[in-house]
């Protein structure tokens, strides 16, 4: 009677489990199922070949329910076991999952206050207003609370987020660029540019007219040569960039996609301090 009582409590305690588990683990029915049917074997064996006394079959009934009762609770052994274990692992991730989420909480703030730097040069820029031509010969000179501070940027990979990281970093990318074209002085250049084209062309005449050069003076024409070609490859590509950022400040969104940053970031900032 013993070995009864126990196999029936097993098996009503075992779905019982099981439907905790369904319900607050998510575990799917087809494991359920399983179980159940583990659970259920033995019961289905004894019936087909202990109660209708089967060819080979040995024992008595008190064997067949101790052993069903044996085989029932140590299922259930192994998925309490299983519960309680899944039930820590969720925890855990909940508990790491909230503290990564809060852990970015400096890196927002860094990155809020560089955004906010980056709209007000935009906005000072804009406010000259002026034409496509004098904008790209036009040198802007940047003051420090417009200016790019590095270390603000040096833990991006805490943003959790990975659609506002990649805009995090398309703006960085912008910000920076935008400091160094429009700070960039193309009348200096020019007068760079040239004054190495004259002294190499100078050089040049020289050795046509006499023939020869000092060792010294041919590797003067390399050096000039080397300063014309890098400035006016970096006066076209700056001259480029200049007239690009003129389109995104008077025709573009660039003031939409950094306010859209900073506005993804406050709502993270009071999300994570209202959770604090």
């Amino acid at each position: 009677m013993g070995s009864t009582a126990q196999l029936i409590f097993n098996l009503i305690f075992g779905i019982a489990i099981l439907g905790f588990a369904s319900i607050k683990l998510g575990i799917r029915r087809n494991y359920v199922l399983l179980v159940i049917g583990a659970i259920s074997v033995p019961i289905a064996l004894n019936y087909l070949l202990f109660s209708w006394s089967a060819p080979g079959v040995v024992g008595d009934s008190n064997s067949w329910l101790g052993f069903l009762a044996n085989y029932s609770g140590g299922i259930l052994g192994g998925i309490v076991a299983y519960i309680v274990a899944k039930i820590q692992i969720d925890a855990q991730k909940i508990a790491d999952k909230k503290k990564e989420f809060s852990g970015q909480l400096p890196t927002l703030v860094k990155v809020k206050i560089e955004l906010e730097k980056f709209n007000q040069a935009i906005g000072n820029v804009k406010r000259e207003g002026l034409s496509k031509e004098l904008f790209e010969i036009n040198t802007y000179s940047f003051i420090p609370s417009e200016k790019m501070d590095d270390g603000n940027w040096s833990s991006l990979d805490l943003i959790v987020d990975p659609k506002l990281l990649s805009s995090v970093l398309i703006l960085k990318h912008k910000y920076s660029l935008f400091i160094e074209s429009l700070s960039y002085d193309l009348t200096k250049s020019y007068v760079i540019i040239e004054k190495a084209r004259i002294n190499k062309e100078k050089l040049e005449e020289r050795r046509n007219e006499e023939g020869t050069l000092t060792e010294l003076e041919e590797l003067d024409i390399k050096k000039f040569n080397g300063i014309f070609e890098r400035n006016r490859w970096e006066n076209i590509q700056m001259k480029q960039v200049k007239a690009g950022y003129w389109d995104e400040l008077f025709h573009g969104d660039l003031q939409d996609q950094v306010d859209n940053c900073l506005n993804a970031i406050n709502s993270l900032i009071s999300q994570i301090e209202k959770e604090e």
